[in-house]
């Protein structure tokens, strides 16, 4: 991930974008950890886009979600 620069005004808009970038980030290495262990993930899969997709609706932000598939 390759996070240059908050996108928002004011300390509690960038603290609440800080908080979602650091949480973007763990969730990529468990994400990673989840693929090296397990060859099938298709629940935790749909769990994270689902979660993703409510969070961007909520804050009005388009979230980008591209998964490859371990096939």
């Amino acid at each position: 991930m390759k996070f240059r620069e908050f996108l928002t005004r004011g300390i509690e808009k960038v603290r609440v974008e800080h908080n979602l970038v650091c949480t973007a980030h763990n969730l990529k290495v468990i994400w990673d950890k989840l693929e090296r262990d397990v060859p099938i993930i298709s629940i935790t899969r749909t769990l994270v886009a689902n979660s993703a997709s409510k969070v961007g609706n909520f804050l009005r932000v388009h979230a980008v979600i591209n998964f490859e598939c371990p096939c």
